[in-house]
């Protein structure tokens, strides 16, 4: 009995990290989230097309 406790304790102890590192570490998939999230890409994609567009402006 007490060899399986090496094998089962690890193994349990393995299983609870890997359930709290994924449910720790998971996209919320709310409405609101998906709304925030895009606007964060906007907001990234504008700021770079406005370094794009700034770099031209310099050169010339």
């Amino acid at each position: 009995m007490s060899v399986l406790l090496y094998i089962v304790v690890p193994v349990a102890a393995a299983i609870v990290a890997g359930l709290v590192f994924s449910l720790r570490d998971r996209k919320p998939k709310s409405f609101e989230s998906g709304i925030q999230d895009f606007a964060k890409t906007i907001q990234a994609l504008s700021h770079s097309a406005e370094s794009v567009r700034g770099s031209s402006r310099n050169e010339g």
